[in-house]
């Protein structure tokens, strides 16, 4: 039985079909077939039952699985072991990123001051992160949500709350707070489209009581603040978030952070995810308390956000 066999089992088993996990893995379709016709011989038992055009795990398979994602943390563990000899020289890191969590600007800072160790950064969706962290796939994830499952544990390092930006002489942008619902006439400009088209803002609305008359809808966080500018509608965001995009020093680094919206639910938490008894890094361990000490620092800024002056 070759490791390789094993590694192109656990990808057909993720992706439930030979063609899809051929294109993850960058082989060809017949080469994947003819290793799983291998490990079956190996093993002396099929893995996988074929119904239609759908595969499925035998239960001596999902017995297989189990074990084969075990022995493949086990090595990935030891090969990271071994790299973190070298420090922080040739280190490595994989990070999963909640898709509402801005850490570019650490990022950068980690990079120049470690030039050699590769980071690996990628925006997954909450059930992409327990699945990523419980498969051993990312050292650590960062998220606002506490991921479910009895192997991974989660520390909160920040208390977060959506921002409102105002567009040049609006009438609310003198005030130290303001209730969502005060909004409500306002055009919304929305940048942060979530995995299932759907915005979080668009959510917290509703919980406010209102849908939100919207001007634009989509990405680019760039886009977002010029329109703004332009006077065509209100953008929120997390705290966080504005004063990420002012560290990292691009076009909207001159813009205000914004006014604290203080309703109970436009407030969230920020955490650091990891698999218990996972093994982490020199590099791993470093960025993990970069990214602690800047939200230490961001929190003090805040002041837990206790500013109600502007109450209605």
């Amino acid at each position: 039985m070759e490791m390789s066999q094993l590694t192109y089992f656990k990808a057909v088993a993720q992706y439930g079909s030979f063609t899809k996990a051929a294109d993850a893995l960058h082989v060809t379709q017949s080469a994947l077939s003819r290793s799983i016709g291998a490990l079956e011989q190996d093993v002396g038992f099929p893995v996988f039952e074929r119904k239609g055009n759908h595969i499925y795990l035998t239960i001596d398979g999902q017995a297989l699985l189990t074990a084969t994602i075990e022995a493949l943390n086990m090595l990935s563990s030891a090969v990271d072991a071994s790299r973190a000899r070298a420090g922080l020289e040739h280190g490595a890191v994989r990070i999963g990123i909640a898709e509402s969590v801005f850490l570019k600007n650490i990022v950068r800072q980690f990079l120049r001051e470690y030039p050699n160790v590769h980071i690996f950064c990628k925006i997954l969706s909450e059930g992409q992160i327990q699945r990523s962290l419980e498969e051993g796939e990312i050292n650590f994830a960062v998220t606002r949500e506490r991921p479910v499952g009895p192997k991974i544990q989660w520390e909160e390092i920040f208390s977060d709350r959506m921002m409102v930006r105002f567009p040049p002489n609006h009438p609310l942008i003198e005030r130290d707070s303001v209730y969502l619902t005060e909004l409500s006439e306002d055009h919304f400009i929305i940048s942060n489209v979530g995995y299932d088209m759907q915005s979080e803002i668009v959510a917290l609305c509703h919980l406010a009581g209102f849908h939100p008359h919207i001007t634009y809808e989509g990405c680019g966080e760039d886009l977002a603040g010029l329109l703004v500018d332009d006077g065509l509608g209100i953008m929120l965001a997390p705290y966080s978030i504005g004063q990420g995009v002012k560290a990292l020093g691009n076009a909207m680094s001159h813009v205000h952070a914004g006014v604290p919206i203080m309703d109970d639910f436009a407030s969230s938490k920020i955490g650091i995810a990891t698999k218990k008894g996972q093994f982490q890094s020199d590099a791993a361990r470093k960025l993990m308390e970069m990214i602690c000490g800047y939200y230490k620092v961001l929190g003090k800024k805040s002041h837990g956000f206790h500013v109600i002056s502007g109450e209605k």
